[in-house]
Order: structure tokens, then C-alpha cells, then sequence
């Protein structure tokens, strides 16, 4: 009688716990997935940016996953910006959610000056406000026959140009695991726009939590990237 009563508190300790969001690494987006999109209707995204350091790509649906089929060498960018109804109106993402995408190169990139050749980049933009002011993540090949994988907050900067100041990345992370055509890789991040923070997660592992005053309120969305690579997107996933 005695075990079963302990028995009995533990398990309503450990509701309370959950009740109160205090379990040990609970997520609040566990189980509130919200859309995951098929890519099966393209007009459910739109080419947000042009100008310097922005080509339009070539975009297309081919078998269930949203390809980039345009090739370039200047290591310019193409965005394709999410406008469905996932969360609602016009695709605007709410205050604080969470999002990711499997990404993979589907065959080499034409050219050696290509960064990252032969995959060139695998990036997702899990918050974005305009052309210039946006936080993106990108995974490139190292020298060492690994990954790497930062976050960088984008306030200003246009692609293509100059090097971007340090202060800007947020987020560095270096992953054994090579880069190659046709091996997926999940990107993703919580965003909370309420408390300016930032929660990378690479394959489903969440990183450190980061700050930038970027993640401001507004309107704001999430969006494909290429830098001129034959890149695909799979399974883009929005949580709220």
C-alpha cells in the first residue's frame, strides 16, 4: 500500500511538472505542429528579393520537392519567400514559433568558384523581414571533410559582396559528417520575437539559445535560399 502511494505521488508530481512547462528540455512546439508543406502548389511562395547580390533562380516542383535549377558562379543568392496559409494569412510567421526543412543538393554544381563546390550551400531562412535584413543558416563543406554550420543575423548586408562583420554570426557549429549530393541535412529554429531569441537545431539537436536585436516585431516570414547550387527543399515544417 505504502510503494503504491509513493507510486502515486510520483506520477502526480511529474503531471504537475508537465502542467507547468517544467519538465527537463520540454519543447512548447512538441506536438503543435501546424502544416507541413508538400511544395505541391508553387505559388505558395513568392522571389521577395532583387538587386545586388540576388539572381531570380528557377524554381520548380518535381515529385513532391521544391528544386533550384538555375546555375551561377558568382555565389549571388535566389530566395523563395513562404506566402501559403500555414499560419494564417499571407504566410506571416507568429511572434514566437518554430520551423525546419530537409535540404540537399541533387546533383554538383556547374562550377569550382561555386562556395562549397560541389554542393555549394544548404541554407534555410528561418526569419525573414526584407532583402537586407533576415537571419540565415548555412551549412558549407570544411577542408577537413566535415560541416559546418552557422547563424548568421543579417542587418543590411547584401550577399555577394564584402565579408560580413563577426559580430554577425551567432551561431557556430562543426559536425564531423561530410556534405555530399544527394545526403539530406535538417535545418531549423524557434523563433521569439518577444524576447529577441534565437534556437538553432540541426538535425532535430537544438543548439545554445542566442540573442539578436534583429528578431524585432513586424511583419516577418520564413524563406528557401540557393547560391546558385541544384538545391531541394523536403517537408518544410511549421510549428506554432
Amino acid at each position: 500500500m505504502r510503494r503504491e502511494r509513493m507510486r502515486r505521488r510520483v506520477l502526480l508530481a511529474l503531471f504537475l511538472l508537465a502542467g507547468c512547462g517544467l519538465v527537463p528540455n520540454a519543447s512548447p512546439f512538441k506536438n503543435q505542429l501546424s502544416q507541413t508543406v508538400t511544395f505541391e502548389q508553387p505559388a505558395s511562395f513568392d522571389n521577395p528579393a532583387a538587386g545586388s547580390g540576388y539572381f531570380g533562380g528557377s524554381w520548380q516542383v518535381k515529385d513532391g520537392s521544391y528544386q533550384q535549377a538555375q546555375s551561377s558562379i558568382n555565389n549571388f543568392i535566389t530566395i523563395r519567400r513562404y506566402k501559403g496559409g500555414g499560419w494564417g494569412s499571407n504566410g506571416e510567421a507568429p511572434a514566437h514559433y518554430r520551423t525546419d526543412v530537409e535540404i540537399r543538393a541533387y546533383q554538383e554544381a556547374d562550377s569550382p568558384q561555386l562556395l562549397g563546390y560541389p554542393v555549394g550551400i544548404l541554407s534555410f531562412i528561418p526569419y525573414f523581414r526584407d532583402a537586407t535584413h533576415y537571419v540565415v543558416l548555412v551549412a558549407t563543406p570544411t577542408n577537413t571533410g566535415g560541416t559546418k554550420v552557422e547563424a548568421w543575423a543579417v542587418n543590411g548586408y547584401a550577399p555577394g559582396g564584402s565579408s560580413w562583420p563577426e559580430e554577425a554570426c551567432l551561431v557556430s557549429k562543426w559536425l564531423d559528417a561530410p556534405m555530399s549530393v544527394g545526403t539530406p541535412l535538417v535545418l531549423g529554429a524557434e523563433v521569439d520575437t518577444k524576447t529577441q531569441s534565437l534556437k538553432v537545431s540541426i538535425n532535430g539537436e537544438e543548439q545554445e539559445k542566442v540573442h539578436t536585436p534583429l528578431l524585432s516585431g513586424g511583419k516577418h516570414w520564413v524563406a528557401l535560399v540557393s547560391n546558385g547550387n541544384y538545391v531541394q527543399f523536403d517537408n518544410l515544417r511549421l510549428f506554432k
